[in-house]
This record gives structure tokens, C-alpha cells and sequence, in this order.
């Protein structure tokens, strides 16, 4: 059943202005007074988005302002950030969610009525989500970033992440005689080191008594991870760390965020099946940055989260992505 577009609404103890009015007067008293916007035009709000049938969907965490449009650049990246200063490329509605919520965390933004939003204000010590507190065609208005893709440098693997730009001839693109990673293709030396900290992975592990850590750093249960839609769905028998990243392959986007083992899944069953047959006993500290590493092992059935500490300097390199051994 199609979503009925509620009419816009009146201004709260929050406030909350909906379309129309003078652009540059409201967007001047609604940024003084802190009130927002709640309607990218007549027909919907900045939080909904049409999705294949038409019918208006909700985008948690995503602002998408009047005129916006899906990118064609990179097929399988369609989801643009429309901060004029990101332009950040995503495969769905979940992980620009993700990344809009983190990145653009108590931003003050501007519908500049072309498609992107302009930063207007960034409260450092709010917490709340983006708003957008004005409506107007910026006369000096910031040059607008080309369409960003992740590039991850040889031979770092997946855990170092610089976005470069996916336009042909774009000036931030990666250097032409680099040899970015293809998840399968990695360096004699990347190879010996793996084979190293594997060995050292399978060193026998003391027998621990921890507590059990269900809830990452910002309260989401560990079994548990954001779908396309932007709704936190069960992992099947993986744990997610905070800040984790899918890896930036279509074909392989999930990749086990242990240290010693970054296989990589098509799936995120796949990915549980992993955490079940090879991460069965692993008692596991989250770095922070998107990784666990194996501190312990214990008698019971399941991976387990028992510490939240940052990286031990000491740790040996995190190993290159790699593909399941046919």
C-alpha cells in the first residue's frame, strides 16, 4: 500500500518547518532559532525515498534533498552522498545510512534545490542526527566533489581505505603505477607474513573465563548488522566489530573482520557459516577500527566478544584479504 505523504508539518518544541515560504529568510530564522525542515518538496519528506514500485520507503539515517538522483558512475555503487563536500559512493540505502550517520553526525545542511546538500554548521558536541535548516540557491556556493570510490593501496589490503575519485581523469584519482589489490593477487612478502600470523593463530590459546560483550561501543548487538534497508538484521553466527567495512569487491563484500583470517564471503550467510566452522571457540577483543583480533578460546559453542580495547601495538600486521581455497 503506498505511504500517504503526511502534510507538512507545524513548528514543535524542536521545530520542525515544512516546504514552502521565502527560501533565504526561513533558512536565515530556521538555523538561528533551531528549527528544521522536514520536506524536500510538497510530496516527500528529506527521510523517504521511492523505491523500485514508487511507493515511498523510510531511509534511517539519510537525508536526501530535493532533485536528488541515484549515480550512474559505478553500477554497483548507485547511492551518492549528497553532501556536496563527500560524494561518496555506496551499494545501498543501509551502508549510506551508515556513513550518513556517522559521518554527517550533527551537521546543519542546506538544500541547495539541485540534488546536493551544502554544510552549513557542524555542532562538534551533538550527538543528534543532520537536520536541514535551510532551503536556497547559495550564491557562494562550495565547488561540488567528484563521485568518490574506495581504493584500498597495495599492499595494505582492506583495512586501509582511501576514496579517490571513480571519474576517468579525475584529480584525485590513484596513481597510475600503483597496483591496487584484487583480493586474490597479493605480494611474496604479504604471502609469507600471512602464513606467519596464521601460524601463530593456531597456537594453542589459553582456556578463558572473560565476560561475555554483547553490545558494541554504540549499543548494536554484535550478532547483528545493518541490511540495505537500514534495519538491523541477525548475522547468522557472525559478529560485526564497530566500525567495520564491507569490502570494496561486488562479487566478495563480506570479509571476516578477524585479523589472522579476512576471508571473504559472497554472502552474509556465507559469512556466518564461516564464523561457525573456524571461529566456533575464538574469544575476541574489538580494536575499534573495524577488526577483532583472538585473545582467548573458550569450551562453548560460538564466537565471543570479551573486550573492547584499542589494537595492541605489538600485534603482528593484519593479513591481505583473501578467497576461500577451492
Amino acid at each position: 500500500m503506498p505511504v500517504k505523504i503526511p502534510p507538512p508539518a507545524q513548528p514543535t518544541d524542536r521545530g520542525q518547518l515544512g516546504f514552502g515560504g521565502d527560501a533565504a529568510s526561513s533558512s536565515e530564522s530556521s538555523a538561528d532559532i533551531g528549527m528544521s525542515y522536514k520536506m524536500a518538496n510538497p510530496d516527500r519528506p528529506y527521510n523517504m525515498w521511492p523505491d523500485d514500485k514508487g511507493v515511498l520507503r523510510n531511509t534511517p539515517g539519510i537525508l536526501l534533498p530535493d532533485r536528488y538522483e541515484l549515480d550512474n558512475t559505478m553500477p554497483d555503487r548507485p547511492w551518492i552522498c549528497p553532501v556536496r563536500s563527500c560524494r561518496r559512493l555506496y551499494a545501498g540505502r543501509g551502508v549510506l545510512g551508515y556513513h550518513f550517520r556517522t559521518s554527517h553526525l550533527g551537521a546543519h545542511l542546506n538544500d541547495n534545490l539541485d540534488g546536493t546538500f551544502t554544510v552549513v554548521k557542524v555542532l562538534g558536541d551533538d550527538d543528534s542526527a543532520a537536520i536541514v535548516v535551510s532551503r536556497t540557491i547559495l550564491h557562494d556556493q562550495e565547488p561540488i566533489q567528484s563521485p568518490q570510490k574506495p581504493w584500498y593501496p597495495y599492499p595494505t589490503g582492506g583495512n586501509k581505505v582511501t576514496w579517490v575519485s571513480a571519474v576517468a581523469g579525475g584529480d584525485d584519482q590513484e596513481p597510475e603505477d600503483s597496483q591496487p589489490t584484487t583480493n586474490v593477487e597479493t605480494s611474496r612478502e604479504t604471502r609469507t607474513r600471512r602464513s606467519q600470523v596464521i601460524a601463530v593463530e593456531k597456537s594453542p590459546l589459553p582456556n578463558s573465563d572473560k565476560t561475555k560483550v554483547d553490545l558494541a561501543p554504540q549499543g548494536r548487538q554484535y550478532s547483528e548488522w545493518w541490511n540495505e534497508d537500514g534495519n538491523l538484521i541477525r548475522m547468522n553466527g557472525a559478529l560485526i566489530p564497530e566500525g567495520f567495512k564491507l569490502n570494496y569487491s561486488p562479487l566478495t563484500p563480506w570479509i571476516c573482520p578477524i585479523r589472522t583470517c579476512r576471508l571473504l564471503s559472497k554472502t552474509r550467510r556465507g559469512l556466518g557459516y564461516h564464523f561457525i566452522i573456524k571461529h566456533n571457540s575464538d574469544q575476541l577483543n574489538d580494536n575499534g577500527d573495524g577488526t577483532f583480533s583472538v585473545v582467548g578460546s573458550h569450551k562453548g559453542k560460538g564466537a565471543q566478544v570479551v573486550s573492547q580495547n584499542a589494537l595492541d601495538p605489538k600485534e603482528p600486521p593484519m593479513v591481505a584479504p583473501r578467497l576461500p581455497v577451492s
